[in-house]
């Protein structure tokens, strides 16, 4: 997710601890149960238990209850399960959980024109399979380039290659400025050689997984990160060396709403979501976020940010319009909330070290569900505070955490 400034702990006041596009209706919820909200599974823990309503299930306490809803753990890789066991060893029984959200690289599955076939989706399937053998949804988050490091693995090595008419350029920016981590050099989207491989590899992900059942959504990279920005830095320390290459804002809206359009013409029965971010060009200002907005709401698609918590973003669980700086996402979440399903990612997990002013979990899920979000994506590590007793966070904040959870399952959905 993109970094944002982080406002002093002092400054925050914490209450509460077109084109025609996706079928709406076609995500595998069914219709909203007469005279019940839904299975009534035992919490985490034991006890008496809490009444949630299925994750699956079309539901009337969300803004559109037609489209997904739920919490879900942000999962950063194909290989993260793999690392960090407890993920799995835990998070599968939590009945607050809906499912994972999973970042997947574009090069992880593309292996290139010459091979047969060209998509190899065995890396995703494994990925889906044992949430799907514990009832839970996954979503698919596609990343065509990486955010941050030194090189760009997300892209596929053969795109990047390409000579000739379809060579692709990249542009280095090794000091994005502060507060922002330097990411590789980053291909210049808009390029005929890297746009038309990857709207390819859009087609046929969406061909593989748009009518699956286990799958709850999708969001596909615009920028790096599976989300909507150019590169750090390319709207501050290095904007001249992309306005080299014809970008503004303005034409950063464009491009996004064409990916935009593109993807909701592949009629995907799966919903799609797509990611806001800001574009601060002085120079020549322009509405990205508001405008990329707009087309995906015509269009039927969901969309949403991930960097809940970062900013002077969270003063209390209030209407957004009532702080001072108004956040970004603000208007556009007021203005599309029950057209489209919304949705937060948190900045970080909620209880890092390395950035301490970030709002603790039950301030963010109350806040963002008072501002229209029906789908969260939480880090692993504020689950397993939740979830594994022997977790370095559990002691002191389990508690709470599950308290919050529970809560906002109450209202978003859960599952066994």
């Amino acid at each position: 997710m993109r970094f944002q400034k982080l406002v002093t702990t002092a400054a925050l006041l914490l209450i509460g601890a077109g084109v025609s596009g996706c079928a709406r209706g076609g995500y595998g919820f069914g219709p909203i149960p007469q005279g019940s909200s839904g299975g009534v599974p035992a919490p985490v823990g034991g006890g008496a238990p809490t009444p949630r309503p299925a994750c699956r299930s079309a539901l009337k306490t969300v803004p559109d209850p037609q489209a997904p809803h739920g919490l879900y753990v942000w999962i950063d890789s194909l290989e993260q399960t793999k690392n960090q066991p407890a993920i799995l060893q835990y998070l599968p029984k939590d009945a607050n959980l809906c499912g994972a959200s999973i970042v997947v690289f574009w090069s992880a599955v593309d292996r290139g024109p010459a091979a047969s076939p060209q998509y190899d989706f065995a890396a995703v399937e494994s990925a889906i399979k044992p949430w799907a053998s514990a009832g839970k949804l996954v979503n698919l988050l596609f990343a065509n380039v990486n955010e941050t490091g030194t090189s760009d693995t997300a892209t596929p090595a053969w795109v990047l290659a390409q000579t000739g008419a379809n060579k692709v350029n990249s542009v280095a920016c090794p000091d994005p400025g502060p507060g922002q981590n330097a990411g590789p050099p980053t291909p210049v989207y808009w390029e005929t050689g890297f746009e038309k491989p990857y709207r390819a590899f859009v087609k046929a992900v969406i061909a593989a997984y748009g009518g699956d059942p286990r799958i709850g959504y999708m969001r596909f990279g615009v920028g790096p990160g599976a989300e909507d920005f150019v590169a750090h830095g390319a709207d501050g320390a290095c904007l001249a060396k992309w306005q080299a290459y014809g970008l503004s804002a303005r034409s950063w809206a464009t491009y996004s709403i064409a990916q935009v359009n593109y993807v909701a013409s592949l009629h995907s029965k799966a919903q799609q979501l797509v990611a806001l971010n800001t574009f601060d060009d002085v120079a020549q200002p322009y509405d990205v976020p508001d405008a990329v907005a707009s087309a995906a709401a015509a269009a039927g698609i969901g969309f949403g940010t991930e960097n809940l918590g970062s900013g002077s973003f969270v003063r209390s669980s209030t209407p957004c319009a009532d702080v001072s700086p108004v956040p970004y996402w603000c208007a556009a979440f007021a203005a599309h909330a029950a057209k489209v399903p919304l949705q937060f990612q948190t900045i970080s997990y909620t209880l890092d070290p390395s950035l301490p002013n970030i709002p603790q979990l039950p301030a963010l899920l109350p806040y963002g569900i008072t501002n229209h979000a029906q789908i969260f994506e939480l880090y692993p590590q504020d689950w397993l505070t939740a979830d594994d007793s022997a977790y370095a966070s559990y002691a002191a904040h389990h508690g709470a955490w599950l308290k919050a959870l529970t809560s906002a399952a109450a209202l978003l959905g859960g599952s066994p």
